[in-house]
């Protein structure tokens, strides 16, 4: 294997090397060679790093990507040069890396240059281990929840805020927004991508459009709640206040029966039995899936029952345009881990806590129309609160004004914290824009589809009976203290302002809108 005259850097000629080189004796592959190297090494250095220091990232797969994505590229680069070294060599022509470069079949490199081959390789490496540990760094900063809220995401602060007072505030963005796998991840920052520009380019929506679509949060809202779970009844206790001179209280106590999902142990009755169990599919005229016009029920032995508005029934042209959706968990628990609250749910909350002082005449009243004030910004907010608890006390009740100054002084300061964690004007982000659809008060929510106009061919509705979803077991109101041993049916609902009973259907989201409306 060896040219006529004297080799590289002297070296005599050797019978050996009177043959033709090998076809992989080029350039071409030379350098495929050397990236098929550095990217060997680099893919060892990153496994090990990751191995010791015991990461558990879930980015070693990506980190890798750089490494075998260069290995297979020298790879090619290694092919293309044999089969263009053979097609030279065929027509008597012969590649001048061999004049340089001599490797021997027990692997020994001689030639010019010898101490350059392992620098070429070790720099390579290096460059690309770093390339391979900022990615990894990148990866996990671009998936944090201070970027997800705070950094490139500043718009989505109004969700950032409210994620922070939810039962989800532990589990990371991204177990949510992000699928599992390399589709998920794709798909996740390719959307990303179109944020950015629209960050950029000033052509955010305002508000953020919800709820997401073209994702099935089911399998995600699974991956730590099991479904086949026997939840059964669930107490809830709710305290609603009224406003006036004496500003009391009403306390109900009921047991919601959830039930148990599509595998559970035990045949029963239940919200999740209903919905989960049984297959439900609706069409919904809206985005927001707040106008929902037709619904269709498949139980568990195949039989399936339809229902439609009637008083604006599905057109033909609706029927062909608008998706059938089969409900998952957020198409009831709408706002799992960024509820905003609304101006009178959050008063009663902080009545409730002594937050705001309860012994102040006619807080309530004075505290949600403050909070639900027409603001076009967080500072215009802050100071009209104050000017309206300030002006609605000194006009009709200025002898409190003076008498309960410390009193008003600390509910104006409570009222800017409230607001400043569910209202945000700058992006037109509260309670109307992102409605809680696991209620019925201060949005349709249930009474989308359970609703006495949602009827099928014979006229029957979806179940509009309180019974069947909860039971009331405890009411404490202005006029009496109910309390029942029928546990599942529990007594009829006493309206706190009135105390009447209803017994019959009525829309509470015609009255109870979340905000000042109440006290028109």
């Amino acid at each position: 294997m060896s040219d006529s005259g004297d080799g590289p850097r002297g070296i005599p000629p050797t019978p050996e090397r009177s043959a033709a080189p090998h076809p992989i004796y080029n350039w071409m592959s030379g350098i495929g060679a050397a990236l098929v190297a550095v990217g060997f090494t680099g893919a060892v250095f990153l496994t090990l790093i990751d191995v010791i220091l015991g990461r558990g990232s879930g980015y070693t797969g990506l980190a890798l990507l750089p490494p075998v994505g260069l290995m297979g590229i020298g790879m090619l680069l290694v092919l293309g040069g044999w089969l263009r070294e053979r097609r030279r060599q065929a027509h008597g022509r012969r590649s001048s890396f061999y004049e340089t470069w001599v490797v021997d079949p027990w692997g020994v490199v001689r030639g010019r240059g010898l101490w350059f081959v392992p620098l070429v390789v070790a720099a390579g490496t290096f460059v690309l281990f770093g390339a391979g540990v900022g990615t990894v760094g990148l990866f996990e900063v671009s998936e944090s929840n201070t970027f997800c809220t705070a950094a490139c995401h500043a718009v989505m602060g109004p969700e950032g805020t409210a994620y922070s007072y939810t039962a989800h505030s532990r589990i990371a963005c991204v177990e949510c927004h992000v699928g599992a796998g390399p589709e998920g991840f794709l798909s996740a920052k390719l959307g990303g991508m179109r944020q950015l520009y629209a960050v950029a380019s000033d052509t955010v929506s305002r508000p953020i459009p919800t709820p997401v679509h073209g994702v099935n949060m089911r399998t995600r809202c699974e991956g730590c709640h099991l479904p086949e779970r026997d939840v059964g009844y669930v107490g809830r206790v709710h305290a609603y206040f009224l406003s006036g001179e004496d500003v009391k209280s009403d306390r109900m106590v009921m047991m919601v029966n959830v039930g148990r999902g599509p595998r559970g142990l035990l045949p029963g009755q239940g919200v999740h039995n209903k919905h989960i169990a049984e297959k439900v599919e609706f069409i919904a005229r809206d985005p927001q899936r707040q106008q929902i016009a037709w619904v269709r029920v498949t139980d568990q032995k195949g039989n399936t029952r339809e229902y439609q508005a009637q008083s604006k029934p599905l057109s033909d042209a609706e029927r062909g345009s608008l998706p059938v959706r089969t409900m998952e968990c957020v198409d009831c628990h709408s706002r799992p881990a960024h509820r905003f609250l609304s101006a009178a749910e959050s008063v009663d909350r902080a009545l409730e806590g002594g937050l705001l002082p309860r012994d102040l005449p006619y807080i309530k009243e004075v505290a949600v129309r403050a909070l639900d004030g027409a603001y076009e910004s967080t500072p215009a907010a802050l100071e009209g609160i104050d000017r309206h608890v300030r002006e609605s006390y000194e006009k009709e009740h200025p002898e409190l004004l003076k008498q309960r100054a410390e009193a008003v002084e600390a509910s104006i300061a409570m009222l800017r914290k409230i607001y400043q964690r569910t209202t945000f004007p700058e992006m037109k982000a509260d309670w109307r824009a992102h409605p809680d659809n696991s209620g019925h008060l201060n949005s349709p929510g249930c009474f989308r589809c359970h609703n006495d106009g949602m009827v099928d061919s014979g006229g029957r509705s979806i179940v509009t009976d309180c019974t069947a979803c909860h039971a009331v077991v405890a009411q404490t109101t202005t006029s009496a203290a109910l309390t029942t041993a029928d546990f599942e049916k529990g007594e009829p609902f006493v309206h706190p302002a009135d105390g009447s009973a209803f017994d019959q259907f009525m829309l509470c989201s015609d009255c109870h809108t979340g905000g000042k409306e109440l006290y028109q």
